[in-house]
């Protein structure tokens, strides 16, 4: 019984590996990305000052996160703390591309030459 776990678990872990991989690749490109776009569309005397509040904003308050995710882990399990938490940043996602949307971000249409 044990070895039939296993051989489970290997299979689950051969699919999910990639899967991480790519995530963590997505997180480390964004991060880098949104880092880059707020220092350079940021006045250079004042790029200290916003960065520091962007690292409060984004690290400072993981300590507070991590408590309501073990609360919320301890009081309803694990999946439904997980679930909690993501809903926030997907709902973050859905209304950035409903802005992009309506507001027309995205890469810019090439213009047609004159006729």
């Amino acid at each position: 019984m044990p070895r039939r776990n296993l051989q489970r678990l290997a299979v689950v872990l051969a699919v999910l590996l990639p899967v991480l991989f790519v995530a963590g690749f997505g997180y480390l490109a964004s991060n880098t990305h949104a880092t880059a776009r707020l220092q350079l569309g940021v006045d250079p005397w004042e790029r200290g000052r916003v960065m520091a509040l962007w690292s409060v904003a984004f690290l400072g308050l993981r300590p507070f996160a991590s408590l309501l995710d073990g609360a919320l882990a301890s009081a309803f399990g694990v999946r439904v703390a997980g679930i909690v938490l993501a809903l926030p940043a997907l709902g973050c996602a859905a209304w950035v591309a409903a802005r992009a949307r309506t507001r027309g971000w995205g890469p810019a249409r090439a213009e047609l030459p004159p006729a």
